[in-house]
């Protein structure tokens, strides 16, 4: 009797193909489509993607799945409207972060400086990344990530980088004051 066994896959990501409006109206709802291809699909792994103001630590929405599909409002002032799209690929319900990647956007917001004809959200933008993922696994309880100085940190590490120098600076505060007392004794 020959015993089969079942070759476990780890998914890693493939190919990223967003789309999006080039050009929206203040206040214009819009929508943002991402399709996600991974090398294989195997249960207990989750894709998602987020997306954040460019620079900034704020998910303005998430979605998941293998297309997901995002809706963000335009803001109220005419101009560019730079976005991050984050992409990740995580083992849930154990953290590990398989995959991610970054993608920045850019959407006219109102008519641009040299236009002044009404626009439309007829015209879309789409990019395609590939992208592999070949170290190893990044241990993390988060998927929200937070762009900082070009380094991508969960909001838990975040969490744990300001509590651990709280509590530095909590020991340093008591050691000089123990030694103030123990000086006027």
């Amino acid at each position: 009797m020959t015993q089969v066994y079942g070759q476990e896959c780890l998914p890693t990501i493939l190919e990223i193909h967003n789309t999006y409006p080039q050009f929206a109206n203040p206040n214009q709802e819009i929508q943002i489509t991402t399709t996600i291809t991974v090398s294989c699909i195997s249960p207990g792994y989750v894709t998602r993607v987020d997306i954040m103001p460019a620079g900034y630590t704020r998910i303005l929405t998430s979605a998941s799945g293998p297309i997901a599909i995002n809706r963000v409002t335009a803001p109220e002032t005419n101009g560019p409207w730079s976005l991050d799209i984050v992409t990740s690929l995580t083992d849930y319900p154990y953290g590990r972060v398989l995959g991610i990647k970054r993608d920045p956007i850019i959407i006219q917001v109102g008519p641009s400086p040299t236009s002044t004809t009404q626009l439309t959200t007829t015209q879309y933008s789409t990019t395609t990344a590939k992208s592999t993922f070949t170290g190893p696994p990044i241990t993390s309880t988060a998927i929200e990530t937070h762009t900082v100085s070009g380094l991508l940190l969960s909001q838990d590490q975040t969490i744990a980088l300001v509590a651990i120098i709280f509590a530095a600076l909590f020991a340093i505060a008591a050691l000089m004051l123990l030694r103030v007392r123990r000086s006027r004794m």
